[in-house]
């Protein structure tokens, strides 16, 4: 509701603006939310097509090293002679065991792949008199490795993989292999195979990787054997890494063909960051776009409402009377349709205008003239003195302190022709015409008056709540009831207002009623200008803020609240000056 009240506060010229850029930057803001999820997904797709092909190349050449192993140990196990003879006794056979010894020799050497790898196939017996032979090794020395267990119930060709750390002076891990001999011979006899890990470090350290990535080496049963961090890599959680945190990382695996994993972890972080660069990137361009906008929306705002700009500051200009030649426009648009029409509105608006003030000002006086025929009979007042000395000579008395009344009366209320009186003197005319109205309807009124002492010799103007008790005189009470008939009259200052509450203990009326006095449609059987008359004098002479109110309730009376500003005589006097009751 609140941004609805705030739109329509706006001018035309900023509703079209904002029109303008509303409408423009919203497919501008999906577009940009769509280039930037395209570039998201294009980019993460490239970079995650180039780990997986760097992986795949380093899958590939450590599986061919197996591969090669795998083979050369092979060829090893299918030697007849070695099969035929490693189980013999060679204790004092020194010849067969030169020869033994020789053909050993030739065969691993023959098949060694490194120079710097001097003995990676080694066999393991449990015929003591072979192990003079340094490619023979004691079989009790791998009862250590609980795996080899499994080797008794080992098919030939089956191939048990191992991660093995060896401390020969400098601690060095490998991979190994174990496979078994001639199911046939009678001694139990395992070839070992032994690739020291840093060949495979060699093939990892090749793969590229993104920054802040980590590849890594898994044994098959899911240890982390070896991990290499980015150059550029951040400290990393290696925790995270052995528990594969899928929040905190993406992660690419390739399994080897020893059941071993080759698994690369890419920060997610890596992809948000570029996601930030790109998102910057396009925030910068949107910006521009937002400015261009802002430009041509002012630009394109202005060209649209230039015309009725000007045609509204004539109008604002004009404050006293619509002047019609300065609104003329020879061009042919919507602007132009709406200014003749508005002109002709104008000169149908500025006659009526005229015609009204000279009615009003013509009732204004007509209404004047009408109160001033009630309340001033000049005749009357001349005559009252000669009816008074009549009634003495009758010893009327009663006639004569009526008379009495009546003068005092019309003496305050002509106030020799001044329309500003002390606040005193309204209240002694109020009194003595409820007096007279007693006379008249042969009916007692009990007038209660509290007036502050300090309003009392302020000003104001004349009649200014007699026309309120007459109201009360004549339409609050019935005069053929026996009951009290009270009315009561509270004056004092508050806040620069001068209030007056005049109350009655009379019959009431309703809101309708109250309504149409207010909003001048009531007219009463005696004529009805006196409050009407004075709701427009209140606001005549006394401006903003000044009002009467009236609060009644059928059956408990009624009170009329009369609230002026505190002004004096002077100042009154000038407001009352040259001004007709409109």
């Amino acid at each position: 509701m609140k941004i609805k009240n705030l739109l329509n506060q706006l001018t035309l010229k900023s509703k079209i603006r904002i029109n303008l850029i509303i409408f423009t930057m919203i497919p501008i803001i999906i577009i940009t939310i769509y280039i930037n999820w395209i570039i998201k997904k294009n980019y993460m797709e490239e970079q995650f097509n180039i780990i997986n092909e760097n992986l795949q190349k380093c899958t590939s050449l450590i599986d061919m090293e197996f591969k090669t192993y795998i083979e050369k140990g092979t060829y090893i196990l299918s030697n007849t002679y070695l099969n035929n003879n490693i189980d013999n006794n060679f204790q004092d056979r020194i010849e067969e065991a030169i020869l033994f010894n020789n053909h050993l020799k030739m065969l691993f050497e023959g098949i060694n792949p490194e120079s710097y790898l001097s003995n990676p196939f080694s066999i393991y017996t449990d015929n003591e008199t072979a192990l003079f032979n340094p490619y023979i090794n004691d079989i009790q020395s791998m009862k250590e490795n609980v795996e080899l267990g499994k080797l008794k119930y080992m098919k030939l060709n089956n191939v048990i993989w191992t991660i093995e750390e060896e401390k020969n002076g400098v601690e060095e891990v490998s991979i190994n292999y174990y496979r078994r001999l001639n199911m046939n011979n009678k001694t139990e006899d395992i070839l070992r195979c032994h690739i020291p890990l840093e060949k495979i470090q060699y093939l990892l350290d090749e793969i590229g990787m993104p920054n802040n990535g980590v590849i890594t080496y898994f044994d098959d049963k899911g240890e982390l054997i070896y991990y290499k961090e980015s150059p550029v890599s951040n400290p990393i959680d290696i925790d995270n890494i052995k528990n594969r945190n899928e929040k905190k990382y993406y992660t690419f695996d390739k399994k080897l063909q020893n059941g071993h994993m080759i698994t690369v972890f890419v920060p997610t972080t890596f992809v948000k960051k570029n996601d930030i660069n790109v998102f910057l990137i396009i925030l910068s361009i949107l910006l521009l776009f937002f400015l261009v906008i802002i430009y041509v929306s002012n630009f394109t705002s202005r060209k649209i409402t230039s015309g009725l700009d000007q045609f509204i500051r004539v109008i604002q200009d004009n404050k006293e009377e619509l002047l019609v030649e300065e609104i003329q426009d020879n061009k042919e648009d919507e602007i132009s349709f709406i200014k003749i029409r508005f002109i002709e509105a104008i000169e149908e608006i500025n006659s009526l205008y005229k015609k009204t003030i000279d009615y009003n000002n013509q009732l204004s006086k007509t209404e004047m003239e009408l109160l001033q025929a009630r309340i001033n009979p000049h005749l009357l007042y001349n005559s009252l003195s000669v009816i008074k000395w009549s009634a003495l000579e009758k010893e009327d008395y009663k006639s004569v302190k009526m008379i009495d009344t009546m003068t005092s009366y019309y003496r305050l209320a002509l106030n020799k022709g001044n329309n500003i009186m002390y606040v005193r003197d309204e209240i002694k005319m109020i009194d003595q015409y409820v007096r007279i109205n007693e006379f008249s309807r042969s009916s007692k009124f009990t007038l209660d008056t509290n007036i502050d002492n300090d309003i009392l010799e302020l000003f104001v103007i004349k009649h200014l709540l007699q026309p309120i008790v007459e109201n009360a005189i004549l339409h609050a009470f019935d005069m053929h009831s026996s009951e009290e008939k009270i009315i009561t009259i509270n004056g004092y200052e508050k806040d620069g207002f001068i209030i007056f509450d005049v109350i009655d203990n009379g019959e009431g009326m309703d809101e309708h009623k109250i309504d149409e006095i207010l909003s001048f449609n009531y007219v009463s059987n005696y004529g009805g200008y006196g409050i009407k008359n004075l709701i427009k004098r209140i606001d005549l002479y006394y401006g903003a803020g000044s009002r009467l109110d009236i609060k009644s309730e059928i059956g408990k009376g009624t009170e009329v609240k009369v609230r002026i500003k505190n002004i004096n005589r002077e100042e009154l006097r000038e407001k009352m000056k040259g001004k007709d009751i409109k």
